[in-house]
């Protein structure tokens, strides 16, 4: 009888974790049709929010896979690649109406009209607005300082990024080599861009007073091609490097394997790992605000897909296809209790 039991009861557990790792592993949301590619089993990953572009809107998803929500229902605006606050109270995006604004949104009004069936869609506030310094404004990605006091963006100079208060005020021209993606390191010291200058295209550090250039690491001519769309003006966010969020390691992708994948260095610009290595383009990585996942876009017979990348195992997850876009960034409170 004790045997019979326990056979039972092993059986049941073996049940469970059988319907567990099958629930994580298989494809949970599309809101685009295609055939997606078949994903690996990955390590559990905690519940998060990531935000990332579909076309000109941006949307909310999930490390559980639910439904993506339309987090910019006024379709009068245009989003560029988004940046969120430390504290996730603020949403900053360079788009606009008619012309390229750097954008500011409180995320709790944005999250708020998102569930609710009027579809209205809020206002952002506009800090800073088309200039003679920030003329034609392209669409990457702005960066937060670590106290969400400031935000660091790239403007159509190809000598200088610019340093904004939140408030739009104390405009401050940063000197960089031909600057494409700017990241605000996590202790609020430097700035890691990728840009190009004289030797050709490449990872750069500098310190937040524009002192200290350093190059870390020489990439391909190509990639400053894949940053942008066809008329090389809309910033894609492709290369992106961004540091992890202890700041010892830095995460990009680059063609420099002949294909587009991700890499992992230490800052100092050692160690180069490159973490994918199949057929697709994968690119824009975003760091988990616990360092333990990797978020990104991966492309594939004409799909676009957000994936996470578990940066100890390697494994990887489908999250959401999607038509255009991709970017993701991760919302830092939906990590905080656990």
């Amino acid at each position: 009888m004790l045997q019979t039991r326990f056979i039972a009861l092993l059986t049941m557990l073996l049940s469970i974790v059988f319907v567990a790792v099958s629930t994580f592993t298989t494809p949970i949301y599309s809101h685009a049709q295609g055939t997606t590619p078949t994903p690996n089993p990955t390590p559990f990953a905690p519940y998060a929010e990531l935000i990332y572009r579909d076309g000109v809107s941006l949307y909310l998803a999930t490390t559980q896979g639910y439904p993506g929500s339309l987090l910019t229902k006024n379709n009068k605006f245009v989003y560029a690649c988004p940046a969120i606050s430390p504290d996730s109270k603020q949403l900053a995006a360079i788009g606009g109406e008619k012309t390229f604004d750097l954008l500011i949104a409180p995320v709790s009004d944005l999250l708020r009209d998102s569930n609710t069936e009027s579809r209205k869609g809020i206002t952002p506030k506009a800090i800073l607005k088309k200039s003679a310094t920030t003329d034609n404004m392209p669409g990457g990605s702005p960066s937060f300082s670590p106290d969400g006091k400031q935000i660091a963006f790239v403007g159509q100079s190809a000598a200088e990024f610019y340093v904004v208060g939140v408030d739009g005020r104390n405009l401050t021209p940063i000197s960089a080599p031909h600057p494409i993606n700017v990241d605000w390191s996590p202790d609020g010291t430097r700035f890691v861009i990728f840009g190009e200058d004289q030797g050709g295209a490449g990872i750069f550090t500098l310190k937040v007073d524009g002192s200290g250039l350093s190059k870390l690491l020489d990439l391909p001519a190509d990639d400053v091609s894949v940053n942008y769309n066809k008329d090389h003006f809309f910033v894609r966010d492709v290369v992106w490097p961004r540091w992890s969020p202890d700041g010892t390691q830095i995460a990009f992708a680059s063609t420099k394997s002949g294909n587009l994948d991700l890499y992992i260095m230490n800052a100092d610009g050692s160690n180069v790992q490159q973490l994918t290595k199949d057929e697709a383009a994968e690119y824009s990585p975003a760091w988990s605000p616990d360092g333990r996942y990797l978020a990104y876009v991966v492309e594939k017979d004409g799909l676009r897909l957000l994936y996470l990348y578990h940066v100890a195992s390697g494994a990887q997850k489908e999250l959401v296809a999607f038509r255009d876009g991709g970017c993701p960034i991760w919302k830092p409170d939906s990590l905080a209790n656990q």
